[in-house]
């Protein structure tokens, strides 16, 4: 708690150079270590979420006041957004739920010109009444500009979130689904690269697989894992000959029980 209390002092003193104009080289790098590590702390350390919370609230008032907050934040904002929706699911009637929602409204709501762009790219939200403002903001802005969003971008920004929601997971197969032609390119330079010199393991859809099968082995047999399989049943039959899915018994196993188990039920 004193260390945490120290950051949040020291984060204070950088208010000034964070709305300075003159010195941009090191802000981006100064506001991706923050927010990491602030987000970091928030799955880590329960006891310590709402003054997390509080010194994170702090922290983004001061990126959102300077002139390149867009610059600064919006690569970001699905790693924010996603972190904060995981300690506010905890107890929605907690002071922490809503502390969390009050940045998510504070960022999506009150500052949805600065960030229009990102927000588009955010997947749905829980279809909660608390949530329901937040979702048509985001809906609005994808229809503004959805068709910018490459499935390659879309596909790489979900990877890289800590924790995969059923909800992120529900976007994805929507992108699976109505983006045929772009999921088949993505698929035929797969292809390409195996006949040519091997996989190399960098592919964004071969991290992709590998994400969806994690979600299926760490949660089996829940919402979430059901629809992680029915991404991988839309990705279908691709070469997966690279060390990154090296061959697992348990992970087979796991993956074998669920397909059935997807086939037994009614659910499409």
């Amino acid at each position: 708690m004193v260390h945490l209390f120290q950051y949040t002092v020291f984060l204070d003193h950088l208010k000034e150079y964070i709305g300075q104009q003159k010195e941009r080289a090191f802000k981006p790098y100064l506001v991706r270590d923050v927010v990491y590590f602030l987000c970091n702390l928030l799955s880590s350390f329960p006891a310590l979420r709402l003054a997390t919370l509080n010194s994170f609230g702090r922290f983004l008032e001061h990126v959102v006041a300077s002139s390149d907050a867009c610059e600064l934040l919006s690569e970001h904002l699905h790693f924010i957004v996603s972190s904060l929706l995981e300690v506010e699911n905890v107890d929605p009637a907690s002071e922490i739920s809503q502390k969390s929602l009050t940045l998510l409204r504070f960022l999506i709501l009150q500052h949805s010109a600065a960030f229009a762009g990102a927000i588009g790219k955010l997947n749905y939200l829980p279809k909660d009444e608390r949530f329901d403002q937040l979702r048509l903001a985001i809906s609005r802005q994808k229809t503004i500009g959805h068709e910018n969003v490459l499935p390659r971008e879309e596909i790489a920004a979900l990877i890289e979130l800590p924790n995969l929601r059923y909800e992120d997971l529900a976007a994805l197969k929507i992108v699976l689904t109505t983006k045929k032609k772009d999921l088949k390119l993505l698929c035929d330079e797969l292809s390409e690269q195996s006949a040519s010199s091997g996989a190399n393991g960098e592919s964004v859809l071969h991290r992709l697989v590998y994400t969806l099968l994690e979600v299926v082995r760490s949660s089996p047999f829940d919402k979430r894992s059901m629809e992680a399989l029915r991404c991988l049943s839309e990705i279908g039959p691709i070469d997966l000959g690279t060390m990154l899915l090296k061959s697992d018994a348990e992970m087979i196993a796991t993956i074998r029980y669920s397909f059935k188990a997807l086939g037994s039920s009614n659910i499409n």
